[in-house]
């Protein structure tokens, strides 16, 4: 647990860093809004809480924050799909956390209208991160980080 404790300072940490060092290299405010959402994984015992019943919901909370990035968690494949299809101005990246690419997933969510993918890439957190499904910290299941590299259109970084 404390692992994933230091990860995510870290990416809270560069979170509230980024504007202000694109701020201080274009001279002027750089805005955008970021959402991170966990929208649990689809459990058969959910019962009125079954993914089908939130995907509407789920959708409507990413489009009404007007967020131009979105990482969400504990997708799977089904629900991503869902939300192609409900949030068409978004691009997707992101792959299951099992060698196989099937799993749980912590997709990005992005704008193309205000972004650019340069890179993006994912890693597991194990001692062999770069083995897909890799797992040697005694975690029950695969742990692992997606990230992107995205250019703004508006500000050229």
């Amino acid at each position: 647990m404390r692992k994933f404790t230091l990860v995510a300072l870290a990416l809270a940490a560069l979170a509230i860093l980024l504007p202000g060092q694109v701020e201080a290299r274009r001279g002027d405010k750089a805005r955008f809004r970021v959402l991170s959402f966990n929208i649990r994984y689809d459990f058969e015992n959910d019962g009125a809480n079954r993914w089908h019943n939130r995907a509407d919901m789920v959708a409507h909370v990413i489009d009404q924050s007007l967020a131009t990035v979105a990482c969400i968690q504990e997708d799977k494949q089904h629900q991503v799909d869902d939300l192609k299809s409900r949030l068409d101005r978004f691009e997707f990246v992101g792959r299951g956390r099992n060698a196989s690419g099937s799993g749980e997933r912590n997709s990005i969510l992005y704008d193309p209208r205000h972004w650019r993918l340069k890179e993006n890439g994912d890693f597991w957190l194990s001692d062999t991160p770069d083995v897909p499904g890799s797992n040697t910290w005694g975690d029950k299941y695969p742990r692992k980080v997606t990230w992107a590299l995205l250019d703004s259109r508006a500000a050229d970084k």
